[in-house]
């Protein structure tokens, strides 16, 4: 339960950041959770600390309207059409390289505008030992990262980011752009 409480505390922190980035007010956020404006004042200044059930329901607010707000979104809006992506026959040292000057913790693998398969930190460094920078991306390359239509629900989008580190959207058969657990909580955040 200490646990618990804690990770709440520490999204209560949040609150005001959320809200404004919503566009609520603290009277629609307070109706909506039930509970008073200025609790939600006291809140956001750190003037108070509610109880556990006040701040579980203000919180659960949050979630609904971030939810509802992300039911509309389809994967083009979420995606970054710069796809960082390296070629199966390339170096690994050229994909660790990749991966550092464009901050990626993952690279599609595409060959021949196929995505053929994916390179993920977590791969690299479950490796390390092994790791010769001159081999090819093919010998360590894992599955490819699912594929969805630019038109596809946010939501199955989030359910596949629960599993895949990237989702690749396409449109008409062509890579449109990737998605990453960063990219869906920033649309979602500031849109």
């Amino acid at each position: 339960m200490a646990y618990f409480l804690y990770i709440m505390l520490r999204d209560l922190k949040e609150i005001k950041k959320i809200r404004t980035n919503l566009s609520m007010t603290q009277s629609e956020l307070a109706e909506r959770a039930g509970v008073s404006q200025s609790l939600i004042a006291k809140i956001e200044n750190g003037n108070t600390i509610p109880s556990y059930d006040k701040g579980r329901a203000i919180l659960d607010a949050l979630e609904d309207i971030i939810r509802q707000k992300g039911s509309s979104l389809t994967a083009s809006d979420v995606h970054n059409t710069v796809v960082i992506s390296i070629g199966p026959d390339e170096s690994l040292g050229n994909a660790l390289q990749l991966m550092k000057e464009n901050a990626v913790s993952q690279l599609p693998v595409i060959q021949h505008e196929v995505v053929v398969g994916g390179l993920t930190e977590r791969c690299l460094l479950n490796n390390f030992d092994e790791l010769d920078r001159a081999e090819k991306v093919r010998t360590l390359m894992e599955d490819p990262f699912p594929v969805v239509s630019v038109k596809s629900n946010i939501g199955l989008v989030r359910e596949l980011l629960s599993y895949y580190p990237a989702v690749i959207s396409i449109s008409e058969g062509i890579i449109a752009g990737i998605i990453t657990k960063a990219d869906l909580l920033e649309e979602i955040l500031v849109s």
